[in-house]
């Protein structure tokens, strides 16, 4: 007769321990999920929080952007509309263009008796400011807040304010953003709808900066934005052939290339290369 063998302690210890290694496995497993949903929601929170904080800076920057249009909008109606001038910074008191420039400047305000504009900073528009003043005290702009780069760190921040010279502050104010610059200084230039009002735009020798400005005012013309109810003169001086290279880009090569149409520039813009010839279109333009 056989007797049944009892099971030896291995094998009992093999089955009383199995069932606690698949519990302790799928608590592992349930450990990482829950991990890794954890890390997924708080990967999900801060990029939430990231988009907050971008949507929040968009919205000041609107808000920025709506406080300043309103300052320059009242310097215009407080200060009056007249002759806008864009021109570089970098040429120097005593350079010729600079001269030329201010005496521009001091000869058409005296002409059209109106306010004398610009970015008011140096160069070019140091020249027509001091050239506005000398003809009847009343020149006015709008400065740009710009970056400064920190000795120590290098860092570059934006200047919080800046003053001008030897300008009252109820003829200027300081811009962070350039479209309420150029909102403002266009705004100076249209026609308030009164026969005594008379403006000007005139693009003096610049750079890249001067383009800018040169090339979306020339724009707002082209698209009937500036002067369709009331005719602006606005007068590019050439002084020494500065722009002759720019001039047979817009007139000859765009053309060329069907991007402009032959005349169409020419309809908006007068290239002056002396301050008298300037002068003389000002007359006829206005019948003085």
């Amino acid at each position: 007769m056989l007797l049944a063998t009892a099971p030896s302690d291995s094998a009992c210890s093999s089955s009383r321990i199995a069932p606690v290694l698949s519990s302790l496995k799928a608590r592992r497993r349930g450990n990482a999920t829950v991990a890794s949903t954890f890390v997924a929601r708080a990967d999900s929170s801060g990029a939430q929080q990231q988009h907050q904080r971008r949507r929040r800076r968009r919205r000041e920057s609107v808000d920025a952007i709506s406080r300043e249009l309103e300052t320059v909008y009242s310097l215009v109606e407080s200060n009056g509309r007249g002759a806008i001038y864009l021109g570089s910074s970098r040429i120097k008191e005593g350079h010729d263009v600079f001269e030329r420039s201010k005496r521009l400047a001091t000869s058409v305000a005296l002409l059209l008796e109106c306010t004398t504009w610009s970015g008011i900073g140096p160069g070019l528009m140091d020249a027509v400011t001091l050239g506005g003043l000398e003809a009847n005290g009343k020149a006015s702009g709008i400065l740009i807040l710009m970056g400064e780069k920190e000795e120590q760190t290098g860092k570059i921040t934006r200047q919080k304010t800046r003053k001008h010279p030897y300008l009252k502050e109820s003829q200027y104010c300081a811009c962070s953003f350039f479209s309420a610059r150029k909102h403002g200084l266009v705004d100076a230039g249209v026609r308030d709808g009164k026969e005594s009002t008379k403006t000007a735009f005139f693009c003096l020798p610049g750079g890249i900066g001067t383009l800018d400005e040169f090339a979306e005012i020339l724009t707002l013309f082209q698209l009937r934005r500036i002067g369709s109810e009331e005719k602006v003169p606005f007068v590019l001086m050439n002084y020494d052939g500065v722009f002759d290279k720019l001039l047979e880009f817009i007139t000859e090569s765009c053309v060329e290339h069907g991007l402009v149409n032959r005349g169409e520039m020419e309809e908006h813009l007068k290239v002056c290369s002396t301050n008298e010839e300037a002068l003389a279109y000002l007359k006829e333009f206005y019948a003085l």
